[in-house]
């Protein structure tokens, strides 16, 4: 049974080893590859948490995991990359040292390859911050103390070595923070520039802030010169002042251009090359800027090359001498009138046809001139700038030739040919327009001739072609129009039609040369406008005069050759209370003409009335008009047309116009100005404009006076300067009215002024223009003053005299008695601008005058005349009050009252122009320029001390110009 047992355990035995051999063999036989071993998992090492913030002295604990878990070695090793920051222990223990971030580092020791991180933020542990050193929580700088100021801050929890951040407006201050010690932090301010700024400390939870302002005062910075002119090579100081005193201020220089000119340290301009630059001075406290200035410099070389000439803007048509002035440079340092060799190459910068030189090239000695001639404006009929050039070669024994180039700019406009009339619907006249264009342009140096004209500005109708009766477009311009048989427009083909109900008929004309440059403008009347007018009053005759005549010719066309004037009578018209109507039918009532003053002969549209006649012929001088019964104002406008030779040939020419005979009331207009009601102004309009609501005013020119509203006195200019764009009404009382408006007459004007008016309907539609006639009355004797008569002074001062007392700037030395030709102290002089300026207090003012006391009539005068900078005073403690002012002196102190002063005028035509003194210069350029002060002959007499009346006439002139 046993045997049996393990026999067939055996057999198992066998036929399981067969059988395990089985699948080897069929594995042979169908895959002899073998299969690839299995690759061990990879090694990784995962620390917790990934991030962590701690407080200054907090720990913490960091895991790190080792995979797979079958990892035989799952040591891992800890490191910081700021141990200074944050420690770790052997054990991921994390120890936080101070504010910053690390990266702590776990790796397998298995693997270097194997490892992970942990970002580790440390803040402060800071629970406050307190701040000494503040005043009510602000700091605070002023000019005199901009040093740095140091604070202390006790930062409580704070670590040492921490730091805190600021934050702060560096416009302003400067801020730096130190490290902390001891929970103590210096925090250090340094201004920068005036105005507030907060500063904001942190550290760790912890803020405090506090306020800083930086106040600078107001600082003025004064130069002695400026312009600072300095020689190449040179070195010259230019003093530098400021106010109010300030013991910490520094002043800093710098030059814009150093290749032109060098500053030092303590200003001194050194001059490197030839040329203009800009010094800036800077007022600083500290490192802070209270004040800035910027001066000129030009630097020089030893010659100075100046220009010289008269007028800065030349119309077509003129020439004007142009001298380049050479002066040497001494030893003394001044500069000295050349007396050696000049010579000039001319050139002007512009395109052909507009300016040119006489000459390219001229000789002389110490200085040289040339010609400048204008011959057009180009394509534009504005002003056209030139700059002219002067490369200036100088020949010096010592230093032998010497190149220098000056340039200056010089606008070129286009000529006012003189206004004249055609009549509607009638074919216009090309000579006429040539007539009045060439003489207009005529100049001695070339024949600069019209060619042709372009039309714009219709007004009051339209201009037609009389060959095709199409209208002549002003929009289809530029387009010149010749009178040419090949031109598709001729001007004898031309007409105006005028628009029904038009008031003003007009348009404007631009002139062309051949070359198609303009060279002139001008206006055409239409039906009728003055050329010549004469102002009468109620039943008193008005007599021609042949000035009138030659000079309307001469104007017109550049001759004077005037032969005759026929009078057109039949064609006489009268406007009056809006009518017009002919004469001839109503001379009982609007007069007649009279070829004599005795009114015996009338006078005839037959008649030539000649220039300078013969016993033989009828005198343009003796034309008389003498006024009807109507007791109204009214006009009379009588055409005329003037006969004339030419310098070239004895043929007579023609050229039209128009006298217009203004007959009004005795109302008139004082020197001392006066309301329009006066010139009957709102009656005036109504009369040529039934319709008429309201008027603008064409303002007067500057040298005829000054339109005016809400008019109280001169004094502080307590009045308003009517613009041209205000409405005044002529019923509606609730508006600005007509008759309100105050005319304040410039002083030396003309003694008749009109006064241009455009009216317009309720509906603001224009219905016209017409001119208010205002008489002008002035005397030769006071009203005021005995000694101020025609026999004295009278002649050229009463108006000003009567003018400045009527306003209460000047008073007489009695009642009666003006002392006009007493000198005028200096004291009286300021006293008499203090009136003017409304007599402002001045009690918080500094006298810096010893010679001027509060004892003395004119005490506040001096003191508001220093503190505005009118007056300066003849040394810095005196001002010498009762000396006798000077011409130059009186220029100067207007020129400083004057803000923005403008106009000038070359003082060379005066034989005594170098008496002037430097520093007068330019304020007696500026007044002469203006019209202030006037020459006596050929003499300025600058250092002349100025009597009370020539005193009131320049200031007269100085307050209505």
């Amino acid at each position: 049974m046993k045997a049996g047992y393990r026999k067939i355990l055996s057999w198992l035995l066998v036929l399981t080893m067969v059988m395990a051999m089985i699948p080897a063999a069929l594995a042979d036989e169908g895959d002899p590859t073998p299969a690839d071993p299995q690759e061990p998992a990879a090694l990784t090492v995962t620390v917790s948490p990934k991030t962590q913030e701690l407080k200054v002295g907090e720990t913490a604990a960091l895991t790190a995991t080792v995979t797979p878990e079958d990892t035989e070695n799952k040591t891992v090793t800890w490191s910081s990359s700021a141990e200074d920051i944050v420690s770790v222990s052997e054990s991921g223990e994390l120890t936080a040292k101070k504010p910053g971030t690390a990266t702590i580092t776990a790796t397998s020791v298995a693997s270097e390859d194997a490892k992970d991180t942990c970002e580790v933020t440390v803040k402060s542990a800071a629970t406050a911050i307190t701040l000494d050193g503040l005043n009510e929580g602000k700091l605070t700088f002023t000019a005199s103390d901009m040093e740095a100021k140091t604070l202390t801050a006790t930062v409580t929890g704070a670590v040492d070595g921490e730091t805190l951040d600021v934050q702060f407006d560096p416009e302003v201050v400067d801020v730096t923070v130190g490290a902390v010690s001891g929970e103590k932090a210096q925090i250090t301010v340094t201004p920068k520039n005036k105005g507030t700024a907060t500063v904001t400390l942190t550290c760790g939870d912890a803020t405090a802030s506090f306020d800083v302002e930086v106040q600078t005062g107001e600082y003025k910075l004064t130069v002695e010169s400026d312009p600072l002119e300095v020689t190449v090579g040179a070195t010259k100081g230019n003093k530098v002042t400021f106010t109010p005193a300030l013991e910490s201020a520094t002043l800093e220089y710098a030059s814009k251009d150093e290749s032109i000119a060098t500053v030092d340290a303590s200003g001194a301009v050194t001059g490197v090359a030839e040329g203009e630059t800009e010094i800036t001075v800077t007022l600083k406290s500290g490192d802070v800027k209270l004040a800035e200035k910027t001066y000129k410099v030009k630097v020089v070389g030893k010659y100075k090359i100046t220009f010289d000439f008269e007028k800065k803007e030349q119309t077509v048509g003129a020439s004007q001498e142009i001298t380049v002035r050479v002066s040497a440079l001494q030893d003394d340092g001044k500069y000295k009138p050349f007396s050696g060799i000049v010579n000039v190459e001319w050139s002007v910068d512009t395109a052909d046809g507009i300016a040119a030189f006489k000459e390219k090239h001229t000789q002389s000695t110490g200085s040289a001139s040339n010609l400048l001639m204008a011959y057009s404006t180009g394509s534009r009929i504005q002003r056209v700038e030139v700059t002219m050039t002067a490369t200036v070669t100088v020949t010096d024994k010592d230093t032998g030739e010497t190149t220098t180039t000056q340039k200056e700019v010089i606008k070129i406009r286009p000529a006012q040919a003189s206004t004249f009339s055609i009549s509607e619907n009638k074919k216009m006249n090309a000579s006429s327009f040539a007539a009045v264009v060439n003489s207009a342009v005529a100049g001695k140096y070339t024949n600069i001739t019209m060619d042709g004209i372009g039309i714009r500005d219709v007004i009051g109708g339209k201009i037609y072609d009389g060959t095709t009766a199409n209208e002549v477009r002003p929009s289809e311009q530029p387009r010149i129009y010749k009178s040419g048989a090949n031109e598709a427009y001729k001007i004898s083909d031309l007409f105006f039609v005028a628009s029904k109900g038009a008031g003003e008929k007009s348009f404007e004309y631009i002139a062309y040369n051949k070359e198609g440059n303009v060279i002139a403008f001008g206006i055409v009347r239409i039906g009728s406008g003055a050329d010549i007018e004469y102002t009468t009053s109620i039943g008193s005759t008005v007599r021609f005069k042949e000035s009138d005549f030659y000079n309307f010719v001469y104007s017109a066309a550049n001759s004077r050759n005037l032969s005759y004037v026929c009078f057109d009578v039949s064609a006489a018209k009268v406007s009056y209370a809006g009518k017009s109507v002919d004469l001839s039918s109503y001379e009982s009532s609007f007069g007649a003409f009279y070829t004599s003053s005795t009114q015996k002969s009338r006078l005839y549209s037959s008649d030539r009335c000649y220039y300078r006649a013969t016993s033989l012929q009828t005198a343009l001088g003796s034309i008389t008009y003498a006024p009807g019964s109507y007791t109204k104002e009214y006009t009379v406008i009588l055409p005329f047309t003037a006969y004339y030779e030419t310098s070239a040939s004895t043929t007579l020419f023609a050229v039209d116009g128009y006298v217009y005979i203004y007959v009004n009331t005795n109302d008139t207009i004082t020197m001392v100005g006066g309301q329009l009601s006066s010139a009957a102004a709102a009656k005036t309009v109504s009369q040529a404009y039934a319709n008429a609501d309201y008027v603008t005013f064409t303002l007067p020119a500057r040298d005829e006076g000054t339109l005016c509203y809400n008019f109280r006195t001169i004094v502080r200019q307590n009045y308003a300067r009517v613009a041209s764009t205000d409405r005044f009404y002529l019923n509606d009382t609730k508006q600005y009215m007509i008759d309100d408006v105050f005319f304040l007459p410039a002083a030396d004007c003309a003694s008749t002024i009109r006064i241009g008016y455009t009216a317009y309907d309720a509906s603001g539609s224009k219905l016209g223009t017409g001119y208010l006639p205002v008489n002008i009355v002035k005397t030769a004797d006071s009203r005021v003053f005995s000694d101020v008569t025609s026999k004295t002074c009278g002649s050229w001062a009463a108006d000003s005299v009567d003018f400045m007392n009527y306003y209460g700037l000047v008073k007489g030395v009695s009642a009666n008695r003006f002392n006009y030709g007493g000198n005028m102290t200096r004291g009286d002089f300021v006293l008499i601008l203090y009136r003017y300026a409304g007599e402002p207090t001045v009690a918080a003012s500094t006298n810096p005058f010893r010679d001027v006391t509060t004892k003395d009539y004119y005490h506040d005068a001096v003191v508001w005349a220093y503190r505005t900078g009118v007056v300066t005073g003849t040394s810095n403690t005196t001002f010498s009050p009762k000396g006798f002012i000077t011409r130059e002196q009186i220029a100067a102190i207007l020129y400083r009252m004057t803000e923005s002063p403008s106009g000038s005028s070359s003082l060379t035509g005066f034989a005594d122009y170098r008496n002037v003194s430097a520093y007068a210069e330019k304020a007696m350029s500026w007044a002469v320029g203006n019209g202030y002060v006037k020459g006596s002959g050929r003499n300025l007499n600058p250092k002349s001390n100025a009597t009370r009346a020539e005193v009131v006439v320049m200031l007269h002139r100085f307050l209505t110009k």
